[in-house]
């Protein structure tokens, strides 16, 4: 009896270590996890330390790496849904990440990319709650991040996947809730400048001013517009063919920026030069 009772003590004692998501990505203790950010459901952002064998598929990343939360921020709102999907009402906005899940999501992932390790990436999750008529929407989003050769790489364990969230109150239930969740078959579709990586799950973000390791001295944006003066495209031409962005999008922006400055996330010379580089699109 004695021998049971403590058996149990002792697997309480690990859940409570390794959190509900141990299900999802493996038993905690197999790799060393630091919390930027939990609230233990399903909100979080954590450091998490690559097994030796992803290690060696994968390589070391370029951490830490410190990011501008404004420049970080427009690549994660460029991350688009396809439009396949979107015309067969699977789902209904192509933004994987809406506004709320940006200002949740930027702060705490520049601080966890600014401290990670070469051998660590940053998991992170997120749920959308979308009210209808009837009943309530609500999508799960789990996905890993990482800088590495110029790029910033967020792959997409689950992808707007369908979470019930009528029993949530146990860890067992949010571990269980996360594991069922399913997502259908949502697909990105790739924005200029964007790639995919190992699968189309991965999805590669240039990152401005990052070193190109086979390239010598060159950042990427230097190296985009080498390419595109082989291509005969000069860089008036590149400016003349951007489209303008309508006013009312401007102005979303620019409240955005004033919500940053606000929060004090940037400062204030950030924020003049990113106010005039929006206003350059009327």
């Amino acid at each position: 009896m004695f021998f049971r009772i403590s058996n149990l003590f002792f697997l309480v004692f690990l859940f409570l270590v390794a959190g509900p998501w141990s299900t999802v990505l493996g038993p905690a203790f197999a790799a060393k996890t630091t919390y930027i950010y939990t609230d233990r459901k399903y909100h979080f952002i954590k450091r998490v330390e690559l097994k030796k064998k992803e290690l060696k598929e994968r390589g070391a990343a370029d951490h830490p790496h410190t990011f501008n939360p404004l420049a970080l921020r427009d690549l994660l709102s460029g991350i688009e849904i396809s439009k396949q999907l979107i015309l067969s009402k699977k789902v209904e906005d192509r933004e994987v990440f809406d506004q709320p899940s940006l200002d949740f999501l930027v702060p705490h992932l520049v601080a966890a990319l600014s401290q990670a390790a070469p051998a660590e990436q940053v998991v992170f999750s997120f749920i959308l709650r979308k009210s209808r008529a009837v009943f309530q929407d609500t999508r799960l989003t789990l996905a890993e991040a990482w800088v590495k050769d110029g790029f910033l790489h967020v792959y997409f364990r689950k992808l707007m996947a369908k979470i019930d969230l009528t029993k949530d109150d146990k860890f067992a239930d949010v571990s269980r809730a996360i594991n069922r969740a399913r997502g259908l078959r949502v697909s990105l579709e790739l924005k200029e400048g964007q790639q995919f990586g190992e699968s189309t799950d991965e999805i590669l973000l240039p990152v401005a001013g990052v070193l190109k390791k086979d390239r010598g001295p060159e950042t990427v944006d230097r190296g985009l517009e080498e390419e595109g003066s082989k291509r005969g495209e000069s860089k008036k031409e590149t400016e003349v063919a951007v489209k303008q962005e309508p006013p009312g999008e401007i102005e979303t922006r620019l409240r955005e920026l004033d919500s940053l400055k606000e929060k004090g996330l940037i400062s204030k010379k950030e924020y003049e030069a990113k106010k005039k580089e929006i206003l350059r699109d009327l």
